[in-house]
């Protein structure tokens, strides 16, 4: 290293500790738990939290001027906020594409920016976008995780009689929101896929087994032997009797 950078070197350390000397410590240390708290609010997208802290009136600390003119002073914080929210972001599982993107594009506006209104405005925005986009996967992902788990509790249950209330409890979920969130990624209402899931179970056992179609329909909660024939039907295009004279296995081998 050079005699010249060593020199540059020593020289932000002085300016370094002169800038502490003359910042109260409680300045910094409150304006460093908000930007812990910015950092928060969008790497867990904490989007209710953000807009209920607004209407209650907070307010960041009065940041420490960089630089005499006021406004590059406001622009390179936003900068610094921008590049800490895309981060934060990241860490709460938006991917990195659309982060960069969002950085790049509000590093644009902030640039366009002329009064320090505008610039607190884009900050505003920054950290609701961000935690709105992070909110989002999040979401997706903890629906999809629903959706499986939900899957696996009616896999789980077939020859047990349950209804969407267990379905819920059993989760710890919200009853409606499952719901919704299963209809969308499905394609079918819950109950429907349960009994699309009892029809091919018995299905099977109409193949593999020679317990009587009463029975079978009883093994998979179906009130009556005829509700099973007219779901069975409708599901498979004929019915169990036909079914299974059409499919069943008589000696079942082992160890082919």
């Amino acid at each position: 290293m050079n005699v010249a950078t060593e020199a540059r070197m020593a020289k932000i350390i002085y300016e370094k500790d002169m800038y502490i000397s003359d910042t109260k410590e409680q300045d910094i240390v409150r304006t460093c738990e908000h930007e812990r708290l910015f950092l928060q609010r969008i790497r867990t997208g904490d989007v209710k939290g953000i807009l209920e802290r607004r209407a209650q009136g907070e307010r960041a600390p009065k940041p420490f001027r960089l630089v005499e003119d006021p406004v590059k002073s406001a622009e390179y914080r936003v900068c610094a906020f921008i590049a800490l929210a895309a981060y934060a972001a990241i860490e709460g599982g938006l991917d990195p594409p659309s982060t960069y993107a969002l950085n790049d594009l509000y590093l644009r506006r902030l640039a366009a920016c002329k009064e320090i209104a505008e610039i607190q405005e884009l900050r505003d925005e920054v950290e609701l976008l961000f935690a709105r986009q992070v909110n989002q996967v999040q979401e997706e992902r903890s629906s999809a995780s629903y959706v499986e788990k939900c899957k696996l509790f009616i896999d789980q249950h077939l020859v047990m009689p349950f209804t969407l209330d267990d379905i819920a409890k059993a989760l710890g979920v919200n009853k409606s929101y499952l719901s919704r969130r299963f209809g969308q990624e499905a394609g079918m209402r819950i109950m429907e896929y349960t009994r699309q899931k009892r029809i091919e179970a018995a299905a099977n056992m109409l193949k593999y087994s020679d317990k009587t179609i009463s029975a079978i329909a009883a093994n998979f909660c179906f009130p009556t032997q005829s509700h099973f024939g007219k779901w069975f039907k409708t599901l498979k295009g004929i019915t169990p009797l036909k079914y299974r004279a059409a499919n069943q296995i008589i000696e079942v081998r082992g160890g082919e």
